[in-house]
């Protein structure tokens, strides 16, 4: 798909929770983090409550995952070049791959945008830029905004 064809939302994430897992080996590092939280969606038809949402960010190239993979979803095959991310068909639970380099710079980056929540601050928050499917049935995910502060 053209990303100048596609068209275009926002899907902003307020981060509730976030939890990860690292696998830490002589030469191949990874991991996986687990974003939930309430979202809102801004289309063309306007803006849309969604609800409590997932975004799994996965610490490794989609080629990465594929070698390593024991199960492979198919809809980890819609991603192409131009995204490197995915919803699922059925609900708005997002897959996203990220270099593990760069995945540690995301883990810090989320780290400290959870903190502003405390206290009683807003929360951090996540926003998926994302090419809807011709079909409509599902996103792709061109990039990925983290905000957040303290004090």
């Amino acid at each position: 798909m053209s990303a100048a064809n596609a068209q275009q939302r926002l899907i902003r994430v307020h981060v509730d929770t976030l939890r990860f897992d690292m696998v830490l080996a002589p030469y191949t590092d990874t991991g996986v983090a687990k974003i939930k939280g309430l979202a809102a969606m801004e289309d063309a038809a306007g803006s849309h409550d969604l609800g409590h949402v997932e975004v799994t960010l996965w610490g490794a190239t989609l080629e990465q995952l594929r070698s390593r993979a024991l199960q492979w979803p198919t809809r980890f095959d819609d991603i192409d070049d131009a995204h490197f991310g995915v919803s699922s068909r059925d609900e708005h639970r997002f897959d996203i791959f990220i270099a593990h380099e760069r995945f540690m710079h995301v883990m810090t980056l989320l780290r400290d945008a959870g903190r502003s929540g405390g206290s009683g601050g807003e929360p951090g928050q996540i926003v998926l830029h994302v090419d809807v499917a011709p079909d409509a049935s599902y996103d792709l995910v061109t990039s990925l905004e983290i905000s957040g502060g303290w004090g």
